[in-house]
């Protein structure tokens, strides 16, 4: 007996001996509320905890472990669900979690091609661009009665017409979880957008009490009326490749209180900080006034830039509506004005004059260098041109160039002029234009965007290009774009890299729809997996009563093509030349670092 208890007592002691501790992560994609496990060796069943939602871990003690994988239990701990492959645990890496029934991929996404100058750093010291190779997994915790009048109101009725709610909604929990990181902080959650809250996949501005790579605020676009989920990204991109600084980022899993909202786009706002970084390089630069134009359409009023008086109440689509508020600041926050004064409206009132002045000047001298010269004086020309012309590559039916909407003007004080700042590209890269666009615009890179319904002012960019050597110089960006930026090659290369990312994630997005546990009857659009891959190409998505409202008549790669050709040909005769090397912005070097850096050459 003695000898019995001895050996059990030495073979316990052996394989305790022989335990290693392997540790667990998962980050999960089944919802709030589920139950997780991880299945080893061909059995062994442990449940997970959420730490972090949605982050799931466990530690387990065991001689060895040679596969594994990630099952859904039910309530009475049964398997309800699993991953559809096995994870071999060589592969597992220290620190790094995994993804419930997601595949590691390692993508890298090629950089569109630059070919003009670089005006402006894009990124800071403390603000530096969101990684695009990362699907960001991100849980709002809100106190419940508010954003469920909000999630199921997004619309007030008020004096018999229809307004926003943009009621701002308390937030304790924020989670955001990267394989290789997590983030906590508290903050809070609100609508953005107008066209956006008609759909019942709403898009979100998430500001954060913390720094969350450098910076509080976060939109979420809900991405719900295209059925690649690119076009938006696409277009920023393409736009950032010319040297426009826009808000950029990735995708993110959305999750808020239990509601389970799908993909999104997880990218920057327009605010002081963004600004700071991405304009000046600065993150402590005093920056410039900044303003957002709104133009409604088919019906205005329009944005137009004209001047109608000295009277500031006369200019109600100009307002000074930004995401995020720094002190000391010239740009405010959308919840601390809501309304222009006379005092922040000077800067945007004094560039309406000052080209006011300039059209009457020499409305008759279209040939005038002089012209452009003085123009130049206010007005960041070369920017203006270098957006008009990926939006006609595009064909952004709803931004800057048709009605000047979805734009910023922003007054740069480094620069001692105005330059515009462009956002939201939903509509873009479709092919679907309103009975008001010309007959034949998709095969026109020049004229375009002029539409019939802009009757009561006269189009900016209209105006712009009116003058010979303004027009010239737009040919000639056209030209080197449509080359090397917009050129089939590059645009599918980058489009097929951003599709690699988010593909298995797709299929889950459309599968949402259905689950949506709001009570507004807003739009969607019950897209598959076969849409999202045939639209990608050249397949076109129909409309369909009750179950497609966004109809897509171009494919994307066939539509990039199609308007790459057609500006290729309007510009053929232009010769320019094509770098392969990427111009570069030339950083500012204080005079106390030039300093530092010759006494620590000196002592060296």
């Amino acid at each position: 007996m003695k000898l019995n208890l001895f050996n059990l007592f030495l073979s316990t002691f052996i394989v305790c001996g022989n335990a290693e501790v392997y540790n667990f992560s998962v980050i999960s994609t089944l919802g709030v509320g589920k139950k997780i496990a991880v299945v080893y060796n061909n059995g062994e069943t442990v449940e997970m905890k959420p730490t972090k939602f949605p982050l799931y871990e466990v530690s387990v003690d065991t001689p060895s472990i040679s596969t594994y994988h990630y099952v859904e239990l039910n309530q009475l701990n049964a398997v309800a669900g699993q991953e559809t492959f096995e994870r071999n645990i060589k592969d597992k890496k220290e620190n790094e979690h995994d993804v419930y029934n997601r595949v590691k991929k390692e993508i890298i996404i090629p950089e569109l091609p630059h070919p003009f100058d670089a005006q402006f750093p894009m990124g800071s010291e403390k603000l530096q661009p969101i990684p695009e190779d990362i699907i960001y997994n991100v849980y709002v915790e809100c106190d419940n009665a508010t954003y469920l009048s909000v999630r199921d109101q997004p619309f007030l009725t008020k004096n018999g017409g229809r307004q926003r709610n943009d009621v701002s909604i308390t937030c304790p929990i924020i989670n955001i979880i990267t394989p290789k990181g997590e983030f906590s902080s508290s903050g809070t959650l609100r609508l953005v957008g107008y066209g956006s809250r008609l759909y019942k996949k709403l898009s979100w501005l998430l500001k954060l009490d913390k720094k969350f790579l450098g910076r509080k605020s976060i939109k979420l676009r809900g991405i719900a009326n295209d059925p690649t989920l690119l076009r938006d990204k696409l277009s920023l991109s393409l736009l950032k490749a010319v040297g426009i600084p826009v808000q950029e980022g990735s995708f993110a899993r959305v999750y808020i209180n239990s509601d389970t909202w799908g993909l999104y786009s997880f990218i920057d706002t327009l605010n002081p900080k963004w600004m700071k970084g991405y304009i000046h390089g600065d993150d402590d630069y005093k920056i410039g006034s900044a303003y957002k134009l709104f133009s409604s359409h088919p019906d205005g009023p329009y944005a137009s830039l004209e001047y109608l008086g000295d009277d500031y109440t006369l200019y109600k689509t100009y307002t000074i509506d930004i995401d995020e508020k720094t002190e000391n600041d010239n740009v405010m926050d959308n919840e601390d004005v809501k309304a222009n004064t006379e005092e922040n409206f000077k800067p945007m009132l004094n560039f309406i004059k000052l080209f006011h002045n300039w059209k009457i000047k020499y409305q008759n001298e279209l040939e005038s260098v002089e012209a452009v010269k003085e123009l130049e004086t206010f007005l960041n020309i070369e920017l203006t041109l270098r957006i008009i012309a990926i939006e006609s590559f595009v064909m952004a039916v709803d931004n800057f160039t048709p009605y000047q909407s979805n734009i910023a003007i922003y007054y740069n004080p480094e620069q001692k002029k105005y330059h515009f700042l462009p956002y939201d590209y939903d509509e873009a890269l479709k092919g679907y234009f309103t009975e008001y666009f010309p007959k034949d615009a998709i095969n026109d890179c020049m004229n375009w965007y002029i539409t019939s319904d802009y009757v009561n002012a006269e189009n900016f960019v209209k105006v712009l290009l009116k003058y010979k050597p303004i027009r010239d110089r737009y040919l000639v960006i056209l030209a080197k774009a449509s080359r090397t930026t917009f050129s089939i090659e590059s645009v599918s290369a980058y489009v097929d890299a951003l599709a690699n990312l988010i593909r298995d994630d797709v299929e889950w997005n459309f599968n949402l729809v259905d689950q949506y546990p709001s009570t507004y009857d807003g739009l969607i659009n019950k897209y598959t997996i076969q849409h999202f891959e045939g639209n990608l190409n050249n397949e076109p998505v129909p409309f369909i009563e009750n179950v497609i409202v966004n109809d897509n008549q171009y494919g994307l790669k066939q539509f990039v093509e199609l308007r790459s050709n057609v500006c290729q040909d309007l510009t053929k005769d232009i010769k320019v030349t094509i770098s392969k090397s990427y111009p570069s912005y030339t950083v500012k070097i204080s005079k106390l670092l030039i300093i530092s850096l010759f006494i620590i050459f000196f002592l060296l």
